[in-house]
């Protein structure tokens, strides 16, 4: 079905074959209008960059996802799990329907921080610190503009009370993520690149490091 908001037409596809015409296509790399909303969060990194940036970046996170580099997260997505079962399983008992979503979401963020950044932000424990609702506020915005066309335009939003609201959550966020940052290139920096190196022409990664 497709729908317009403004002057933008939208179609969406349910089909497996048109989905995967789409998603496969090596020419329709050019991402939509509307992701302009995620600059000031994610920049223009791999999920927002278009064309030859998109590609050089996409090649070069692509080693990170070697199934011998994967394998090594078991242990964390495990130990995750077992905590959102936990999670879960007072609703199992009572029977009564609920709404899984935010444990869904708050399980993935753990995942997703501790393999990416190799940082534990304890959401499913925490899901109300301040990280958490940060990234939860950010998101909420960026659907609250996408279904709001006026708002498009950063120039317009800047004069809102939404933006203070946006900026005061990257702050947070960007804190977290320069933080781990600085770090992890403190770290290397101290331990040298004579234990990280990566062969993936052989079935072998070198030292197992996350």
């Amino acid at each position: 079905y497709r729908y317009w908001i403004g002057p933008e037409l939208f179609i969406i596809v349910s089909e497996p074959a048109h989905v995967e015409a789409a998603l496969s296509s090596a020419k329709i790399l050019d991402k939509g209008w509307t992701y302009i909303s995620l600059h000031p969060w994610l920049g223009t990194g791999i999920l927002t960059s278009t064309g030859q940036k998109w590609k050089t970046r996409r090649r070069l996170i692509t080693p990170a996802f070697h199934f011998k580099i994967l394998e090594q997260f078991i242990d964390v997505f495990n130990s995750n799990m077992e905590l959102f079962i936990s999670k879960l399983a007072p609703h199992a008992e009572n029977g009564e329907e609920f709404n899984i979503y935010p444990y869904i979401t708050m399980y993935a963020l753990d995942n997703i921080c501790e393999t990416s950044m190799g940082q534990k932000v304890n959401a499913q424990i925490d899901n109300n610190s301040e990280y958490v609702n940060a990234l939860r506020r950010m998101c909420d915005l960026i659907m609250y503009r996408s279904f709001r066309p006026w708002l498009y335009s950063d120039i317009l939003f800047s004069f809102t009370s939404l933006a203070k609201v946006q900026n005061r959550c990257l702050k947070v966020l960007h804190g977290t993520t320069d933080q781990v940052i600085k770090t992890r290139k403190k770290t290397l920096l101290e331990e040298g690149n004579s234990n990280i190196e990566v062969n993936f022409d052989k079935d072998d990664v070198g030292i197992k490091k996350r």
